[in-house]
């Protein structure tokens, strides 16, 4: 009895191991979030104008983990903010790491949804699962990008506690790292979430006293006259 050729075993643990990690990378790129894009927005690509190299210069440090790990990202609309959190998401699934982009509005509603689900539910096990599995959509992200908040209604308070947990778990845990944008000033964007997130991203961590990094963008609408 003649075994496999030792040549054709490594070939073929090679193809599985491939297969499964072309599987891993198409789940986290379906998972992703990301919008429907004729080309993947990077830094590389990103229109350079006066007002954003800090916000550049910030967002590569903050990709290779070298900052605070929240980066708020506050200017007006137009100025590139979203290009970076897109950006910030493409790096991280090209270094195979989980990631996921999602809009303020899509906060409110999956929160809306699941306070829903639990007031109108009369199994209390069913209510905290419902809620566990969106903060676990939220937490277990390597990368989270907050996109636009501020667009709409301010959250109730039930969703703002919920949320404030959320935050307060990833800023506790030193392998998450998480994008804010919003075209709000910083005054604005605090009285907007309320004080108990507000707080949040605000306050000193007891560990080594790293507060979010905040970013204002004081640049032109790449809109009139650039393409971003």
């Amino acid at each position: 009895h003649r075994g496999q050729n030792p040549r054709c075993e490594c070939e073929e643990k090679l193809k599985s191991r491939l297969s499964t990690q072309d599987r891993i990378h198409r789940s986290r790129l379906d998972n992703a979030g990301l919008p429907n894009l004729r080309v993947m927005k990077s830094l590389d690509n990103f229109k350079k104008r006066p007002g954003t190299e800090e916000m550049l210069e910030t967002a590569r440090q903050f990709m290779d983990e070298e900052i605070e790990q929240t980066l708020i990202l506050l200017g007006d609309p137009g100025t590139g903010k979203s290009h970076i959190g897109l950006s910030v998401i493409g790096n991280a699934l090209e270094n195979g790491e989980s990631a996921k982009f999602i809009t303020w509005s899509d906060i409110r509603d999956t929160l809306l949804s699941v306070y829903q689900q639990t007031g109108n539910n009369t199994e209390e096990s069913a209510a905290d699962d419902a809620l566990i599995s969106i903060q676990r959509q939220f937490i277990n992200y390597k990368w989270l990008v907050i996109d636009d908040i501020g667009r709409g209604a301010p959250l109730s308070r039930w969703a703002a506690e919920q949320l404030s947990n959320i935050l307060d778990q990833r800023m506790n845990d030193y392998e998450k790292f998480t994008v804010i944008t919003t075209n709000l000033r910083i005054n604005a964007f605090e009285e907007y979430l309320g004080h108990v997130i507000a707080s949040r991203l605000k306050a000193q961590r007891s560990t080594n006293e790293e507060t979010p990094r905040h970013v204002f963008v004081d640049a032109s609408d790449y809109r009139i006259g650039l393409e971003e």
